[in-house]
């Protein structure tokens, strides 16, 4: 019976594709714990997760994201999406073979990432809680310490140029910061001298005299001296 009246509760509003309230996040909580144990392999399970959630974009993806990785483990569907996103099925079986993914947290050690010629940190500083910078740092700079490394991150000064934006706010709703360029070249100044780079900075994208570019880019070169 209590089985019957989960799938129910999930089913009716579906079925008559109609909620008189503000579908928000809580309602994907609500979705998943209802559906626990059976949506995830319902051979309709996106057609209920578009409906329930009246068609809410943003919601339907982290829904569907989530039924995935109930079924699945976290490594292989982390891999299999980054191998979508990159269409390695569309690339030649020589160059193929020569890409391994790997899923891991620049939180902490990781021998995997020793050894490598190079690291493209391309927008994702500012993904992290400020206070877990000092552990970035260590796994990238000082354990996994590539000879070359680019990093890029937004521009805050340039927020101003992008007239739909509130004041104040950030450009992703998971940014935790946005550096100024000044913020920016101190911090990764003293992480280059602290670990034996050299540090260079590039504007991406067209630049305003007075702004700077819209993202901006640090390439550390480790000393040889």
């Amino acid at each position: 019976m209590q089985d019957v009246l989960q799938h129910l509760y999930v089913l009716l509003p579906v079925l008559d594709d109609e909620k008189h309230y503000w579908v928000g996040k809580d309602e994907v909580e609500k979705l998943l714990r209802r559906g626990q144990g059976w949506l995830s392999t319902h051979p309709a399970r996106e057609e209920i997760t578009r409906r329930y959630l009246k068609y809410q974009h943003r919601l339907m993806r982290e829904a569907m994201a989530r039924l995935i990785d109930e079924d699945n483990d976290p490594d292989e569907v982390a891999e299999a999406r980054a191998a979508e996103r990159l269409r390695l099925n569309s690339l030649p079986p020589r160059k193929r073979e020569r890409i391994k993914l790997l899923q891991g947290s620049l939180m902490y050690r990781d021998m995997r990432l020793g050894g490598y010629d190079a690291a493209a940190v391309v927008e994702v500083v500012e993904h992290l809680d400020p206070p877990r910078l000092a552990a970035f740092e260590r796994v990238l700079f000082a354990r996994a310490k590539p000879s070359t490394i680019v990093m890029t991150t937004p521009n805050r000064e340039y927020n101003i140029k992008f007239e739909t934006m509130p004041a104040g706010s950030f450009r992703h709703r998971d940014h935790r910061f946005e550096w100024t360029r000044q913020e920016f070249q101190s911090w990764t100044k003293q992480v280059a001298l602290q670990h034996g780079y050299a540090v260079s900075f590039l504007p991406v994208g067209d630049a305003d005299a007075v702004l700077g570019a819209p993202t901006q880019m640090a390439i550390f070169r480790l000393s040889t001296g």
